[in-house]
């Protein structure tokens, strides 16, 4: 019963969390092309930046959830424990420091500190959760190929982005290597949220009573998890 309940609380959050993400995305792609934050004229669509803060951290607090079902059931692995906490921690910083900074507590740059070190965490924890559900056949194939692809594009991107950060500020170097970085990485991060609408609606769905056991829908509800070997 309790695993039934953890599971549904799981598929609630990754339905809620992809859904909001992708409102949160939308709202912070109409901020840069509607509002131009680099003008100084004031425009009535700024509120859209405070809108992706607010959406956001809707998001990542109702992902947490997930990750921790999922870290939780899937086969033991050190991996995935690490990056599955990581994940966690990060999540909880962003859904943190989005009020705090909109409130005035801390800066914009606090808030870019805690978002450069928690997306690499929730993008590698994407990685390697979907390895693992692959591997133990309980991810759909499709599924985990996707979720691989977007975590490895976006980790790439990070590497590439940090990168940048050593080379000399305005260089062509450095404008370069940010813009490999966001052909890369804005694909990635714009897909995130899907995942786990997919995740929700493919792995953890509950069919309910009397569902017939030939849907097309694979519920994951498994006994306590082994060590893998």
């Amino acid at each position: 019963m309790r695993r039934r309940l953890f599971r549904r609380v799981a598929a609630t959050g990754a339905m809620v969390g992809g859904v909001s993400g992708i409102v949160a995305n939308l709202a912070l792609l109409g901020f840069f092309a509607l509002s131009r934050p680099w003008q100084s004229a004031a425009s009535p669509w700024a509120l859209l930046g405070p809108a992706n803060d607010v959406i956001g951290a809707v998001s990542t607090a109702a992902l947490i959830p997930m990750v921790g079902y999922l870290v939780r059931v899937l086969p033991r692995s050190r991996l995935l424990t690490v990056f599955g906490a990581a994940s966690i921690v990060g999540m909880a910083g962003l859904t943190a420091v989005a009020p705090l900074m909109l409130s005035g507590v801390v800066s914009l740059t606090v808030q870019f500190v805690v978002a450069g070190l928690a997306m690499p965490a929730m993008f590698g924890w994407l990685l390697v959760v979907n390895r693992a559900g692959r591997r133990a056949d309980v991810f759909p194939a499709k599924l985990a190929t996707f979720g691989e692809r977007v975590g490895a594009a976006a980790l790439v991107a990070t590497g590439i982005a940090g990168a940048a950060l050593l080379v000399p500020a305005g260089s062509v170097a450095q404008n370069a290597l940010f813009g490999i970085a966001g052909v890369a990485g804005l694909p990635a991060y714009l897909a995130f949220p899907v995942w786990p609408i997919l995740l929700a609606r493919k792995v953890l769905a509950d069919p309910g009573p009397g569902t017939p056991s030939t849907t097309t829908t694979t519920t994951y509800d498994p006994a306590p998890r082994h060590p893998a070997r």
